[in-house]
This record gives C-alpha cells, structure tokens and sequence, in this order.
C-alpha cells in the first residue's frame, strides 16, 4: 500500500492508512472500504452540532446539523478522504472556540491537532488555516486576546505535526501541472457552484411556504455581528472563493466541488443561523424540513453532480466474463482517469495497473485493450491501428466505455459497418456502458 502510495500522487498515504485495517474486515468491499467515511461523517455531525451550540444555541445547532448532513451526506458514501477532512476541520474550529472562550491550554493543543490532522486528508482544505487566523485577529480586535503562550504552543505544535507532510506536499506541488482536468470557471460559477444545486430554490420555496402558512412571520435583522458569526461566514466562503480567483488567476483550475467540501460545516452553520432569524419558531422548523425534503429530492444533496456514481462495476464485469470464459477475445477498455489522457502511459505495467483499476478490481477476463480518457485525433490513430491489427482479425469483441461518453462505440460502429458488424448492449450497469460487437 505505501509503496503504491509513493507512485500515485491523488490519494494521501494517511487515509489509505486508516482504510487498510477495515479492508481486512469481511463483507463486500464496496462497503467495508466506506466504513472510514460513513464513521468520519459521523463525528463531523456531532462536532457541527457542538460548534452551532457554542455559537448560536440548541435549536439553531440541531437545525445546522440536520442541514450539514443534508447538504453533505455524498461524502458519507464516497471512499475518498472528504468525510474524514470534514471531521478534522469541525472539530479544529470547535477547539478553537472553547480556546478562545476559556482560554485553556489542553483546548489549544487539541485545536492544534485536528488543525494539522486537516491537511493530512486535503492540502487544499489548509485554506482552513485562514479563517482560523481571522477569527483570532478579530478577537484581538476585541481586545480579547489568546495567551501568547498558548498561540506560540498550537502554532509548534501544529508545524511540528505537518512535518511527515513534507514529502508528499512536494511531490503534488511538482505535478500540479497534471491536475488541470476542469474548466475555468465563469463569475457566476462563484455563486451558483459553491452551495449545493437545491439550496437556492428550496430556500426561497421554504421561505414563500412560511409567509403564506404564518401571518406573523418576520425576519430580525441583527444589528451587530459577533467574532463567532463571522468564524461560520468565513467557513462557509473562505474555500470556494479562494479556489474561484486561484483557478481564474492561474493556469491550473482547482474549482471543483469536492476541493472546497471542507466548506460544508460552515455553509450549514450560515444557513441554520439566517434560518434562526426568522419568527416565529414553526416558520424556522418549516424552512428546514423544506430544506431538507430538497436534499433528500437531490438525492443528499451534492453540490454538482458527481461523475463517479452509479457504476456496476461488478455487474459490468461479470457480463464480460460470461463472453470471454475460455477465450482471448479483445476487450477495448476505456479508463476513466485524466492521467490516462497519454495512451503511452499504458505501456507501463506501474501506471496500467492504476489507469486500469476498476478491472484490477474486478477482472473481465479476455485481452485487455486499454483506451485513454479522451477520444482525441491521437487516440483514434492508436485505435484504427488496433482495428487493422487485432478487430478485424476476429468476429468478436467488446467495448466497456461510459453512456455519458459514446464517442469510441459510435467510432467504432461508423468504421466496422463495411465489415458487417452489429452491436449489442449486454446489459444496463449505470453509468458503465459494455457493448459486444459481432460479425454478422
């Protein structure tokens, strides 16, 4: 695992750590391998409901935890290492607050910890580090000032923790290049991207609902903003928009969802407390269930939809096999991973065995052929070679590739008509297309 780890840069060594001792466990994989994210989830939804209580009081909290697991429950199920980041940035802004309020060493030293142990999921959720320093200056504006002992303890502490960072930082700061695989995103990508897609509607239909239901319904505009409101407003904005100006400023776009998830806590704190403004107290219990009722409509609510669900990976690859059982038939097989974008990469054994994980994982049998993610000039001469070469050489063959993505099956369709060829669809695995192609 480590030594995997050390070759391929996306996933932190840290997580793969924490996910190896539950791969042990029986079960399916495809569930035991989320256990850590569903667990990690967990504890973040806790540790919400402990920072809107220190913050805003008991029903606002429960109200934010409610919509925090509303808003965010994908990252419950993905075996990635965003749950376990959620967990880690919650729980470094909860010791912050009772740092600040009781001014207590051990709470400074356990700030410290799940203030680093934040970077070891994501190095782009450090942006966190900012609104730590924000709030801190702005209690200092209050005159209500940490201990300058206990900042210089969490800050040696912290740097102390980030050391094992080191190498890994390195190494992805040396390959940013390679993580360009999003689009530069327009100005109102800023506002219509960084909150999940139902939020906008649902919160206006919850809003219209209570005026409607409650003739006395009215909204108190606070007058002066506390230090602790604007820790949750900086949460919520800080990671979107520093992401946003990054990817329009600089040649590498990070403006994507999952890199600005850590977010998720602040938005749902946001929410719960604008929510907390309104009267009387069933107009803010309608505006959250309203709120709720669209997450679970969207299906828990992503911020934009996910390309990686809904694939039978094990149901596609079981349909393979049943054709290719005891023979050498040629499996054109399109990887789903950007770095596959350079078919040369293939023809190393290392890099193959990543591009091709999802069938390291589930064999198809056959001869693998592997496509690159993108059906580019360069990759239609690659496979016209392999039709002179291998295709038409034989009856058969098949081709795994993705409905949202036809571009090889309706290549292939338009050069092997001549050649009597006709296609069938084995089956209906989600997003995962698997096509068997036949000589009449």
């Amino acid at each position: 695992m480590l030594e995997k780890c050390a070759r391929w840069i996306g996933q932190p060594v840290y997580f793969d750590a924490i996910v190896w001792p539950f791969a042990q466990l029986p079960g399916p994989r495809e569930v035991i391998l989320r256990l850590p994210s569903f667990l990690g989830f967990t504890v973040a939804a806790f540790l919400v409901y402990r920072v809107g209580r220190c913050i805003l009081g008991v029903e606002t909290a429960a109200s934010a935890m409610l919509l925090f697991c509303a808003m965010a429950s994908y990252y419950a199920s993905d075996a990635r290492p965003y749950a376990l980041g959620l967990m880690c940035a919650s729980g470094a802004i909860l010791f912050l607050l009772r740092w600040m309020e009781h001014g207590k060493i051990v709470d400074a030293l356990f700030y410290a910890i799940f203030a680093a142990l934040t970077l070891y999921f994501h190095f782009l959720f450090g942006v966190m580090f900012a609104v730590h320093g924000a709030y801190i200056v702005l209690r200092v504006l209050q005159r209500k000032p940490p201990r300058f002992l206990a900042v210089v303890l969490s800050v040696g502490v912290i740097l102390l923790l980030l050391i094992p960072l080191i190498p890994s930082f390195t190494r992805t700061l040396s390959a940013r290049g390679s993580f360009t695989f999003v689009d530069k995103p327009r100005m109102e990508s800023l506002i219509l991207e960084s909150v999940p897609v139902f939020l906008y509607g649902f919160l206006i239909a919850g809003l219209m609902t209570a005026v409607l239901l409650f003739e006395n319904t009215r909204f108190s505009r606070p007058k002066i903003l506390p230090p602790e409101v604007w820790l949750i407003l900086m949460w919520a904005a800080a990671a979107p928009s520093a992401l946003f100006f990054y990817s329009m400023l600089s040649p590498v776009s990070l403006f994507l969802p999952r890199y600005f998830s850590v977010a998720l806590p602040g938005l749902a704190l946001t929410v719960a407390w604008l929510i907390s403004l309104f009267q009387p107290r069933p107009a803010r219990l309608l505006i959250t269930l309203v709120l709720v009722a669209g997450a679970l409509i969207n299906r828990g609510g992503p911020l934009r939809n996910p390309p990686h669900k809904n694939e039978d990976w094990r149901g596609a690859m079981a349909a393979v096999r049943k054709i290719t059982e005891g023979k050498s038939l040629p499996v054109l097989t399109r990887s789903d991973f950007i770095e596959s974008a350079d078919p040369a990469k293939f023809a190393d054994p290392q890099q193959a065995e990543f591009l091709m994980a999802p069938q390291f994982v589930y064999p198809p049998g056959g001869n693998i052929i592997p496509l690159p993610v993108r059906a580019d000039d360069r990759a239609f001469k690659r496979l016209e070679t392999i039709v002179e070469q291998i295709l038409l050489k034989g009856d058969q063959f098949i081709l795994v590739s993705v409905k949202d993505d036809g571009t090889y099956r309706v290549w292939l369709k338009g050069r092997l008509q001549s050649s009597s060829f006709s296609i069938r669809d084995l089956g209906n695995f989600g997003r995962i297309s698997v096509d068997l192609f036949e000589r009449n």
